[in-house]
């Protein structure tokens, strides 16, 4: 279309009198239009908002741990077993437009942490409490996640640095793995790892292995693994491709692991200690979205 046939063009300076004139008039008469509508709408929004909303479960010996939004506000709740319900922590209590964002549990449920920040920022404040007293026993600052317990006094966590270089001379953006105890921390993983590479953290089902995604973007990633206990042993798995792969989890001395390196879909790779990798579950015609491991203490081994 030319210019002549364009007869709204002008309408691109946004310095022009005019064009703000112009602009200021059909504002206020969508808001008179709208008017009526979002007036009929608002209690019915407000309604459903206001009704409580699960948004993290974490589960403990001691019951399931709770991130609820509840009539505006945030909170975390102690379900136990037997029904219960105990209100651990309150948003309203904490200051003004805090949101929390990430709850974690220990596998006992001695301990919870949970994050929060003011007005959804990035950046916040970590706190670990103890379950029965609520008293807290560390508190940490910064971009923080993936918080994974070895015992009830160290713990692993992942911080993301998005200002700052990271402690190996990495420029941000970029995610590096501690271990905390005795209130100071010592990176464990991610040295070498160059900017815009993200990190995540997770425990396998019996709690022996660590589990870790190095990602870069949306579209790569390579799983990564090795005994809790021993930051030293965690490596590559699978990977190093221009394609996903993420680690399940551990079952019979092999890892399993998502992998999206054939048509895109997704599969289940069993990989043994000296990487070899075997399909156990083939491509669907749907994408796959989630894997988990679930057995029972009592149930039989299971052969891959």
């Amino acid at each position: 279309m030319s210019e002549k046939e364009d007869r709204y063009l002008w309408l691109e300076n946004l310095e022009d009198s005019k064009v703000k004139k112009w602009f200021s008039k059909r504002n206020k008469a969508s808001r008179e239009l709208l008017k009526a509508m979002s007036a009929k709408l608002k209690p019915r929004i407000e309604h459903y908002y206001s009704l409580p909303y699960a948004l993290m479960v974490r589960t403990s010996s001691k019951g399931h741990f709770v991130l609820m939004r509840e009539k505006g506000k945030f909170k975390i709740k102690l379900i136990t077993s037997d029904g219960v319900k105990n209100e651990l922590v309150r948003s309203s209590d904490l200051g003004k437009d805090v949101v929390l964002q990430r709850i974690y549990a220990s596998d006992e449920g001695e301990r919870f942490a949970f994050s929060y920040s003011f007005g959804g920022s990035d950046e916040g404040i970590l706190r670990l409490i103890e379950t029965q007293s609520g008293e807290v026993v560390d508190e940490l600052k910064g971009v923080l996640s993936d918080i994974v317990w070895l015992d009830k006094d160290r713990y692993f966590y992942g911080r993301f640095y998005q200002k700052e270089k990271t402690p190996d001379g990495v420029a941000p953006p970029a995610m590096r793995i501690f271990l905390r105890q005795d209130r100071e921390d010592s990176m464990v993983f991610g040295k070498g790892i160059q900017t815009s590479h993200f990190i995540g953290l997770a425990k396998s089902t019996m709690g022996s292995k660590a589990l870790l995604t190095v990602s870069y973007g949306w579209t790569k990633s390579d799983a990564y693994a090795g005994r809790l206990e021993d930051p030293q042993d965690w490596g590559l798995v699978y990977g190093k491709g221009d394609f996903m792969a993420w680690p399940v989890g551990y079952l019979d001395g092999k890892y399993l692991v998502a992998s999206f390196d054939k048509a895109g879909l997704g599969r289940i790779l069993a990989v043994n200690k000296n990487k070899k990798a075997r399909e156990v579950v083939e491509e669907q015609p749907y994408p796959l979205q989630e894997a988990v491991i679930f057995r029972r203490q009592d149930c039989p081994q299971l052969s891959l």
